[in-house]
C-alpha cells in the first residue's frame, strides 16, 4: 500500500483578524473591587460635604451634616481604596475630601488668644436632665467640685427642680429663674450671685429662660434654650426655634451667653446663624477638640456634639472646656470655664 503524507509545505498560515487577537492579562478582580469601593466611600464623604458647604438642610441632610466630622473616616478609606486601585487621580481628589473636612475642624484644636491680664470670670455648665430623670445628687456633686457659679438645665422637671433642692442644689446656686414642667419642655438658670431681669420666654416648642448676671468684670445677660429635634424629613419646627432664637439673641444689647441642648452641632444651620451674631463657641474658644456629648450613658459612646456654650466673643473667653457623665441622662454635661475684663 501506498504511504499516505500530509504534505504541509506552501500552505500559508491564516493571520489572526482583530477579533482573534488576544486580550491582554484582565485586571485582577481586587483591584476592580478597590476600585468600586473606594467609589463608593468617596460618594459617602462627598454628599454630606457638599450639603455643608452649601448649606442644603432639607430632610434627612440636616443629621448628616450634624455628623460630619465622622465622614472623615470614607473619606480616608477612599483614598486608600484608589490608590490600591491604582487610580492616582481619584485618590489626589478623595485626599482634598480628607484636606476638606479636617478644616471644618480645626478650629477645635486652636485655642483664642487671650491676654494674661484678663482675671477669671466664671465656670457654667449645661445639661439636658433627660426627662427630669438626671442623677441630683451628681449634679451638685459636679457644681461643688468644678466650682461652677452658672448652670443651665433643660428637660427640667417640677419634680427634679425639688430633687434638685433637696440634694443641696439651692445651698451653693441660691438664684434661679425656673420654668420647669411636668414633660421635657422645661428649662432652669442657676447662679451663685444675683439675677436681675429673670425672664421665661414663650413661642419657642420648649421653654427659654434669660437673666442678667455678673461674671467678673462683665455683666452677661444669659440665655438657656433647646430647640426642638429637627425631624428625619421635615424640620420646620426646629428651623423657627433658630429663627426666634437668633432673633432674641440679635436684640440684646448687652454681652450675652447661651447655654443649652440645641439639638444640632456646629456644623449646622442654627448656630452658625448664632456665630454670625457675634457669639463663639467655647469648644472653639478653648481649642478643646472635639467633644461629643450625646448620647451618653449607653451601649454606643457620644457621636455628636449637640449641647452648646456660646458667648460673646468681644467680651468673655473660654479657656477650659470638658463633658461630664451624669448618670440617669442620654446627654454628658457640658462645662466651661471663662476668663474677662
Amino acid at each position: 500500500m501506498g504511504e499516505n503524507t500530509n504534505d504541509t509545505a506552501g500552505i500559508e498560515t491564516a493571520e489572526p483578524t482583530p477579533e482573534q487577537t488576544p486580550a491582554g492579562p484582565p485586571v485582577p478582580t481586587w483591584r476592580t473591587v478597590a476600585l468600586w469601593a473606594g467609589r463608593a466611600a468617596f460618594i459617602i464623604a462627598a454628599v454630606p460635604t457638599f450639603a455643608y458647604l452649601l448649606s442644603w438642610e432639607a430632610g434627612p441632610l440636616v443629621w448628616l451634616i450634624a455628623v460630619l466630622p465622622w465622614f472623615a473616616i470614607p473619606a480616608a478609606l477612599a483614598v486608600v481604596l484608589h490608590l490600591v486601585a491604582r487610580e492616582w487621580l481619584s485618590g489626589a481628589i478623595a485626599a482634598l475630601w480628607v484636606y476638606l473636612l479636617v478644616i471644618t475642624q480645626a478650629p477645635l484644636f486652636s485655642a483664642t488668644t487671650y491676654s494674661p491680664a484678663l482675671e477669671p470670670a466664671a465656670t457654667v455648665a449645661t445639661l439636658n436632665m433627660r426627662f427630669g430623670e438626671a442623677d441630683p445628687d451628681a449634679i451638685v456633686a459636679m457644681v461643688r467640685e468644678r466650682d461652677i457659679q452658672v448652670l443651665a438645665l433643660v428637660e427640667i422637671t417640677h419634680d427634679a427642680v425639688d430633687a434638685l433642692e433637696e440634694a443641696g442644689l439651692g445651698e451653693m446656686l441660691p438664684y434661679s429663674v425656673d420654668a420647669s414642667t411636668t414633660l421635657y419642655q422645661g428649662a432652669a438658670l442657676y447662679s451663685a450671685t444675683p439675677i436681675e431681669d429673670p425672664a421665661v420666654h414663650g413661642g419657642m416648642v420648649s421653654n427659654a429662660v434669660s437673666g442678667t448676671i455678673r461674671m467678673g468684670g462683665s455683666t452677661v445677660d444669659v440665655w438657656v434654650a433647646h430647640p426642638m429635634v429637627p425631624g428625619l424629613r421635615s424640620h420646620d419646627a426646629w428651623s423657627d426655634d433658630f429663627d426666634l432664637l437668633a432673633h432674641w439673641l440679635g436684640e440684646v444689647e448687652s454681652p450675652a451667653m447661651l447655654l443649652g441642648d440645641l439639638n444640632a452641632t456646629r456644623e449646622n444651620s442654627g448656630p452658625r446663624a448664632i456665630e454670625d451674631l457675634g457669639f463663639t463657641d467655647a469648644v472653639d474658644d478653648a481649642g478643646a477638640g472635639f467633644l461629643p456629648t450625646f448620647p451618653a450613658n449607653s451601649a454606643i459612646p457620644p457621636l455628636v456634639a449637640i449641647d452648646h456654650i456660646m458667648a460673646g466673643s468681644d467680651v468673655l473667653t473660654a479657656t477650659d472646656v470638658t463633658t461630664v457623665t451624669i448618670p440617669g441622662t442620654d446627654h454628658r454635661a457640658l462645662v466651661a470655664t471663662y476668663v474677662g475684663p
